[in-house]
């Protein structure tokens, strides 16, 4: 497996995404880690880049995150681009398959990350054709 830096912008679409939806169950699972998307997004979306940049450095520990893939710092930018939560759901697949390297499947926010995937694909799968037609028993 091999690990990198996702795109900030892929960082600033799921967190404009969660704050836009601040009042889903979907925003609201990071609130008991002390972040909330819609009120300091900066801090939540730099908590996601820290735990991206810590799962390449576990995978790579001869090539720092920062300096070797993300040289700049990063900061967080409303990005309004693929606001669907299929859009979402893809760009949090890809997060989270960056952050599994070493021990940061293990800490809560990897968790809600994760959490966050099955959510955004509920939801996904509910609005399918398939789905709608399906009988409800």
């Amino acid at each position: 497996m091999s690990a990198f830096v996702v795109k900030d912008s892929t960082i600033d679409r799921i967190v404009t995404y969660l704050g836009r939806h601040d009042q889903s169950y979907l925003a609201r699972m990071f609130q008991p880690l002390g972040y909330d998307p819609a009120v300091k997004p900066e801090a939540f979306a730099q908590a996601l880049f820290d735990m991206n940049c810590q799962a390449v450095d576990q995978r790579y520990a001869d090539r720092p995150a920062r300096t070797e893939f993300h040289p700049e710092p990063y900061a967080f930018r409303v990005n309004y681009t693929g606001q669907t939560a299929g859009a979402i759901l893809k760009a949090v697949s890809c997060l989270r398959y960056q952050c599994s390297e070493g021990d940061v499947p293990e800490t809560p926010l990897f968790k809600a990350l994760d959490h966050l995937g099955h959510g955004l694909a509920y939801e996904v799968a509910c609005k399918t054709e398939e789905y709608e037609k399906a009988e409800w028993e």
